[in-house]
This record gives C-alpha cells, structure tokens and sequence, in this order.
C-alpha cells in the first residue's frame, strides 16, 4: 500500500485545478468548461492509473482488472462526479462568472491555458517521480526513524 499516496496524487494532478473547472453548458457553463478541458479523459486517465497502481501492488488481482474498474467508475468517472462537480462549482461562482469563465475558456488564450496546465502538469509529475525513485533510500530512512521513534514511545508508555 505505500505506493498508493504516490498514485493517487499522480492522478489527482493530471485533474484540472478547481478554478480551471468551473464552467457548465447545462445553463451555468460547467458543461462547457468540463468538455473545453477534457475532464471525462482525464478521470478516465487518473482511474486506469489508479487500477494500474493498485495492481502492481496486488499482482494477484490482474485477472480481476475489468471487474476493479467497472467497480470504480461507480465512483471515479465523470458521471459518477458531474452532480457534485456541479454543486461545488456552482456554490463558489455567480451565473455571471460561470459565464464569463466559460467564454474564456471558449476563447483561443483559454484552451491554449487548458492545455498548458496539462503538459506543465505531466512534465512535474514525471519529474517528481524521478526524483521519488531516486530518493527511495532516504525514504527508507526516513520510515527506519520513525518506526524507531514510535518503538521508543510505545516503550516508555
């Protein structure tokens, strides 16, 4: 289970972020602003990574991939979260800035914004697990310390 932190903010990151998101065809503009950025892919994306992850840890489980991953669309994918992603959108911006968060969006600079943050976003991503891999020993060390740390502890209690 300790690589499951590493992938869940691996997927949480290839998510726009929240003030990217809030547009809506459906009368609010977040519609319109989940398709300018592609959000249904990227939930897509961060769910097959997610499985991935999880499978790597739990090899046993590769014959169950297609059973794991209609299980999660119940929960991680778009119609799973477009309710939600609504509401919370919804409750932080007037109809006037969903509107006007649309039109940027809509607007040349805005896709080219969209699609900026993404590739920023995987160029970071890859870059921070490379140097997770790389560090793995100080890690290591880190958890020895700690582990020795709460033995400690639970001695003087």
């Amino acid at each position: 289970m300790p690589r499951l932190t590493p992938l869940l903010l691996l997927a949480l990151s290839l998510l726009p972020l929240p003030a990217v998101q809030a547009a809506e065809r459906g009368g609010n503009g977040i519609d319109a602003m989940v398709e300018s950025l592609q959000m249904e892919r990227k939930i897509d994306l961060a769910r097959a990574a997610i499985i991935n992850l999880w499978l790597s840890d739990k090899p046993h489980m590769k014959p169950y991939r297609n059973t794991l991953d209609s299980f999660m669309q119940e929960y991680i994918s778009w119609s799973a979260m477009r309710d939600e992603f609504h509401r919370e959108f919804a409750s932080r911006f007037s109809s006037a800035e969903l509107a006007e968060i649309e039109r940027f969006y809509a607007s040349g600079p805005g896709r080219r914004l969209a699609q900026a943050i993404e590739e920023v976003l995987s160029l970071y991503i890859e870059s921070a697990k490379r140097r997770m891999e790389a560090d793995q020993g100080r890690l290591q060390q880190m958890i020895r310390e700690e582990a020795e740390r709460l033995e400690k502890l639970q001695k003087q209690q």
